[in-house]
């Protein structure tokens, strides 16, 4: 770096040397703020892109730093819409699964979060991947989503009525039925609300 004075001005010259020492300099520091301010850096992002169009790169960025090792390999793309199931599976054993039909439906949940990785499988391939809060990739058509959403709520409706009748079987019309829905004698004095 070179110093002087040009008809009463101070002039500074750099050479390419002192250039690149500076820019070394400089990215060495954004590289120390960025990792003691990493987690306020990626929150301060994803509210300022919340809503906008950079909100999904955003957020991938983000789940690329993710404890769970699934929603990493994902949001890094390791795992894409096409590829075989038996690949995610045998380096990801899923917490469970379900099958219907020609659909399976892994569940990933990781520790202490109540936000779990959804990935459906169909005919072995991997068609979709999502959380509560992006949606990773999705090539599942609109009639294959409404006939696994059938299918999904078929189940659960028979699980909840077997539910149902084994507590009937145990307790009686008591164990199913509130005390705001019971049948109520005319002129019965009870705090219970009348249906």
């Amino acid at each position: 770096m070179r110093t002087y004075r040009r008809d009463g001005k101070l002039v500074v010259r750099f050479t390419r040397r002192d250039v690149a020492v500076m820019l070394l300099a400089w990215g060495a520091i954004c590289l120390l703020f960025g990792h003691l301010f990493k987690r306020d850096l990626q929150d301060f992002l994803h509210q300022k892109a919340q809503g906008g169009r950079f909100e999904k790169p955003v957020v991938m960025w983000i789940l690329r730093d993710s404890d769970h090792p699934v929603v990493r390999d994902i949001a890094w793309g390791r795992f894409k819409a096409g590829d075989p199931a038996t690949d995610l599976l045998a380096r990801h054993p899923s917490a469970r699964s379900e099958v219907y039909g020609p659909y399976t439906r892994l569940c990933y949940f990781p520790k202490n979060s109540y936000d779990g990785l959804r990935v459906i499988v169909k005919d072995g391939c991997l068609v979709s991947a999502e959380s509560n809060y992006v949606v990773y990739f999705d090539t599942l058509g609109s009639t294959d989503r409404q006939q696994l959403f059938a299918m999904i709520f078929a189940e659960r409706s028979a699980e909840f009525a077997a539910r149902n009748d084994d507590l009937m079987a145990v307790a009686g019309p008591a164990a199913t039925v509130g005390p705001w829905n019971l049948p109520q004698q005319p002129g019965a004095k009870t705090d219970a609300i009348d249906p």
